[in-house]
């Protein structure tokens, strides 16, 4: 939280105290995992859509590229944070969401 609130300024302060990362939960089938790395506190939800696990992840993954190489966004404030970030999303869901690209399936014909 400081992180953000160092590059707000007086812009947004009263949004920014209601905001803190959230702990691993289930919310009505809906899991809130934390996925740091690009930012601090950065959570992606997931949640089973006809049998499979749908991952919204919102800038823990930018173009599916980066989600194969396994590398976080080149301005990522913790990249080694990042990685692990995307490595539990690969382990965890069939289709990425990401905030700045298409929908992508995580694996085809063995790939991850």
């Amino acid at each position: 939280m400081g992180y953000w609130r160092s590059r707000q300024g007086n812009v947004g302060r009263h949004v920014l105290k209601r905001m803190a990362p959230v702990e691993a939960q289930t919310i009505r089938r809906v899991r809130a995992v934390p996925t740091p790395g690009h930012t601090p506190g950065t959570t992606s939800l997931l949640f089973e859509w006809r049998g499979q696990t749908i991952a919204i992840v919102g800038c823990t993954v930018m173009p599916h590229e980066h989600f194969r190489a396994r590398v976080g966004h080149t301005n990522s404030v913790d990249p080694d944070q990042a990685r692990a970030s995307i490595e539990l999303l690969a382990g965890e869901a069939d289709m990425i969401v990401p905030g700045h690209d298409n929908a992508f399936v995580v694996a085809w014909e063995g790939q991850a």
